[in-house]
């Protein structure tokens, strides 16, 4: 019984620790969350084109798995030198403003950089 109850608090402490929702149906399996604790939104990258610096990229409600976004994004930095992770890019991602995805990457001004 003991042990059964030191399982059972751990399974609950696993999960209410972890920020990512439960995918709701129509997210892709191939999707991936970024977010925190106020939210977030899940993402499924179509394609890259790192010469034109630009993403084709589809963008879902975490709460209804509505589809909120499916464009080409355009990378942009104050500082265009800057490198991007592109084998990687999901890792670049730190949020949707509903607008602009903002990456992680500071460019050399200090600088966010972001995909519009």
């Amino acid at each position: 019984m003991k042990r059964l109850f030191i399982i059972s608090a751990l399974t609950f402490l696993f999960y209410s620790c972890s920020n990512q929702p439960q995918r709701v149906k129509g997210i892709p399996e191939s999707a991936f969350w970024i977010g925190d604790s106020d939210g977030g939104s899940w993402f499924l990258i179509d394609s890259i084109n790192k010469q034109a610096g630009t993403m084709a990229c589809k963008i879902y409600n975490d709460n209804s798995g509505e589809l909120i976004a499916d464009k080409v994004f355009n990378l942009s930095c104050y500082n265009p030198d800057k490198e991007i992770d592109w084998n990687n890019l999901n890792e670049e991602f730190d949020g949707y403003d509903g607008e602009y995805i903002i990456l992680k990457t500071r460019d050399s001004m200090d600088k966010y950089c972001w995909f519009k």
